[in-house]
């Protein structure tokens, strides 16, 4: 019995739930652990992993836009950290998010 709960892993066996589980997890998700099918669910997440991928296309949009760049190169320059933002929330949540027995 694993006592200290590790980031993305089962509670009960210590069992990691695979990475591919970040990119469709919410509050309301659940996965069965496939080593002791023991029923999870995330422990409460934070709003921040929401809020940092839009900042991040905005941010820097704003930014590019008062500095006269084209259209172009805006919306690529927003693209390319809106994408980054995106990464860095999906590893974020991956190295924090806790489960819990439901």
């Amino acid at each position: 019995m694993n006592k200290m709960k590790e980031p993305f892993s089962c509670p009960s066996c210590g069992e990691r739930v695979p990475f591919a589980k970040v990119w469709i997890l919410n509050n309301n998700s659940t996965y069965r652990c496939k080593k002791c099918k023991t029923e999870l669910i995330p422990e409460k997440m934070s709003s921040l992993y929401f809020v940092i991928n839009p900042i991040a296309m905005i941010g820097i949009g704003n930014l590019l836009i008062k500095k006269d760049y084209s259209f172009w190169v805006v919306m690529s320059g927003s693209l390319m950290f809106g994408v980054l933002g995106y990464f860095i929330t999906i590893v974020c949540a991956y190295k924090t998010i806790r489960f819990k027995v439901n």
